[in-house]
């Protein structure tokens, strides 16, 4: 926990304890019969009103780094749940090695028979996890901080460009592009990589 998280609760504190103080010395006093005292009461009412202001910038700046954080954090995961997923898929179809050799940039040295079904459903799948984050990267224009999700974005598109050498993820690209895809992936993939 940060200080952040008790600001709010101290300035209240601090409110709480000069109104009943206030109040304890109007009803024992009659302090309230003098001048002096309606002048004591604007000055005290000028400084709840400035450390009010100050309570809300405090919570709209820690807001702010709230939002910017959970912002981050969930294009992390998205992005760490895109590549595990896909991963996993090959962990259960180990005769796929040589497309997974493909999308990775690696040599597969060993011979093999092409699943052309098999790579089709697998590319389908994955074009279907880029596409919900195609749309989170199109609907979501309120970030708190461009810089670094722009660094997590060029991370992400440098993964789709490693996938794009493949050809094998080309050719399915293009089926999947005329009969499944939606707008937000198109727009995703015509801007970050041409196609």
């Amino acid at each position: 926990m940060n200080i952040g998280d008790y600001t709010s609760l101290f300035i209240t504190l601090i409110l709480v304890a000069i109104t009943i103080g206030s109040t304890y010395i109007y009803w024992k006093s009659s302090i309230h019969k003098n001048h002096k005292f309606v002048i004591y009461l604007r000055i005290l009412m000028a400084v709840s009103v400035l450390i009010t202001a100050y309570a809300i910038y405090l919570q709209i700046n820690y807001h702010k780094d709230e939002s910017h954080n959970d912002e981050i954090s969930f294009f992390t995961n998205l992005m760490k749940n895109f590549l595990d997923d896909n991963i996993k898929i090959f962990i259960k179809y180990p005769h796929m090695n040589y497309y997974y050799a493909e999308l990775m940039g690696f040599r597969y040295n060993q011979r093999y028979k092409r699943d052309y079904m098999v790579e089709n459903q697998i590319s389908n799948i994955i074009f279907s996890r880029l596409a919900s984050v195609a749309y989170y990267l199109e609907t979501s224009s309120n970030y708190s901080s461009k810089e670094d999700l722009a660094e997590l974005q060029s991370r992400f598109d440098a993964v789709i460009g490693t996938f794009l050498k493949s050809k094998i993820f080309r050719d399915n690209w293009k089926i999947y592009k005329e009969k499944l895809s939606g707008p937000p992936i198109r727009r995703y993939m015509e801007n970050n990589f041409g196609i």
